[in-house]
């Protein structure tokens, strides 16, 4: 589900239009929703990665990051390892995958990530209980 059509679009703090996605930041969570077709890697997330730093490492705010798979698009995972070492605040990493296709790819993304990475069925799954570890400053890693 698209997070604009979901109950929790009226608590987003703050919403990010990029030429990558579209980033969603609550007090908690940050969820992104990359671009049907994109190409994700360190140098295309540089824009997601800087706003991320700006509303949560600069307030040292513990957050979760939510990626919400509505859309096909491709990763880079060698790139996996750099992602982890630039946020200290960052609590836990969720994906939302809604294929088999999708989950099979998560299968493979889990093995490169130092993160420990969790799978969600729906956004609301997602969300709560992202937002819960990171109110409770608890590192899943």
């Amino acid at each position: 589900m698209n997070v604009t059509k979901s109950n929790l679009y009226n608590s987003i703090s703050k919403e990010h239009n990029l030429s990558l996605g579209d980033l969603f930041l609550f007090e908690n969570v940050a969820v992104i929703q990359v671009h049907e077709g994109m190409h994700v890697d360190i140098d295309s997330l540089q824009d997601c990665l800087e706003i991320l730093y700006d509303f949560y490492e600069k307030r040292k705010k513990p957050f979760s990051l939510i990626s919400n798979r509505i859309n096909k698009y491709s990763i880079e995972v060698l790139d996996y390892p750099k992602y982890s070492s630039l946020f200290d605040n960052i609590c836990m990493y969720g994906i939302i995958g809604y294929s088999s296709f999708s989950e099979m790819n998560i299968s493979i993304e889990k093995r490169f990530s130092k993160m420990k990475t969790l799978t969600f069925n729906t956004l609301n799954e997602a969300f709560t209980y992202s937002n819960t570890v990171a109110q409770n400053k608890v590192s899943i890693n």
